[in-house]
């Protein structure tokens, strides 16, 4: 043969392999996607079911093939270049620095195994076993890195908006269960609690888009921490953080004005920032929208009930046991008249 046919043949094969595992890996992937994510991390997942995201596995279906083929092509030949090569092959320059800096023997061997392809019979491609070694270890490390960043996603609910310990309804159709000012009071006059947020929240709605919206009323001056993607939190009425998954569906940013329809009419609010909510009986986390007590006020009031649902966040300090907590708070607020 030829060398560009000794090259074809010698390509050929991991080619069609190559294609053949791209293509079943990729299918594979979309319907593994039916029953991904797993876990803890699967109740939080906005748009389950089967999905392919052809971003991600597009390229990866084209590249793995092809780099395979560059891979057995350059190894093909520089296979037949060494087998023609007569001179002696050339020293590593590498190694010749290890060899003169006074390094140790297994540095110095080490060095010439590794960069030098030999002679004759015996010549190997060290580069392609090189990028080989390289895009393996960069396999293993995206692997665990993927693997952290879920179980930490799974472990820490703070990463999606979730900053709160404990949480409860304190109403719904516009009645409260108790005095729920008094309840919130003494919840915040706990030492163990660092932040309360007194949640009213309503429907509003933009176009096709539906948007839950919630106070961020502070009880006390003590704030329960919420995590922005970008921007600010609100602090006028006019004024607006969006979920991003809101956002998107909403085609808006941190700057852009949007309308907003409640019981009182539309209403053009700004938006401030992009963050996450707390998740309710009918949002998400990445759905929905924050508002100050007037912002929610000018959409909502004529409503025929004040909110939807009345709910409360409460953060504990780092270490508290929330267990022991939530019995020590229910304890306290049936002792209250009408508390319970």
């Amino acid at each position: 043969m030829t060398p560009r046919q000794a090259v074809a043949s010698a390509t050929a094969p991991p080619l069609l392999a190559a294609a053949a595992g791209a293509t079943l890996g990729v299918a594979s992937a979309i319907v593994a996607s039916r029953w991904m994510p797993i876990g803890a991390a699967s109740y939080q997942e906005p748009h389950p079911g089967i999905s392919a995201d052809w971003l991600i596995l597009g390229p990866g279906w084209v590249l793995a093939p092809v780099l395979v083929a560059a891979g057995s092509a350059a190894a093909a030949a520089l296979m037949l270049t060494a087998r023609r090569r007569k001179a002696v092959p050339r020293r590593s320059s590498v190694a010749a620095a290890a060899a003169a800096a006074g390094f140790g023997v297994p540095v110095v061997v080490g060095a010439r195994f590794a960069l030098e392809p030999g002679r004759g019979r015996a010549a190997v491609p060290v580069r392609p076993a090189l990028l080989g070694a390289a895009a393996g270890v960069l396999g293993v490390l995206a692997a665990f890195t993927f693997s952290a960043g879920v179980s930490d996603a799974a472990a820490n609910p703070a990463r999606f908006g979730q900053t709160w310990q404990l949480d409860t309804f304190l109403g719904i159709g516009g009645q409260d269960f108790g005095p729920a000012s008094k309840v919130l009071q003494m919840v915040a006059a706990d030492p163990d609690v660092t932040g309360v947020d007194d949640a009213l929240v309503g429907g509003a709605q933009s176009g096709q888009v539906s948007v839950e919206s919630f106070t961020y009323t502070p009880v006390a001056g003590k704030r329960v921490p919420a995590v922005l993607t970008g921007g600010r939190m609100p602090s006028a009425p006019d004024e607006i953080v969006l979920a991003p998954t809101t956002a998107s569906e909403m085609h808006a940013a941190t700057g852009s004005v949007v309308r907003l329809a409640g019981a009182a009419g539309p209403r053009t609010l700004t938006v401030t920032g992009i963050g996450f909510v707390p998740a309710g009986p009918h949002n998400n986390y990445d759905s929905g929208a924050w508002l100050t007590p007037a912002g929610y006020d000018r959409l909502f009031r004529g409503a025929h009930y004040a909110f939807k649902f009345h709910l409360a966040a409460i953060a504990l300090r780092p270490g508290a046991d929330a267990q022991a907590v939530a019995h020590r708070l229910n304890t306290k607020a049936a002792a209250i008249k009408g508390g319970a």
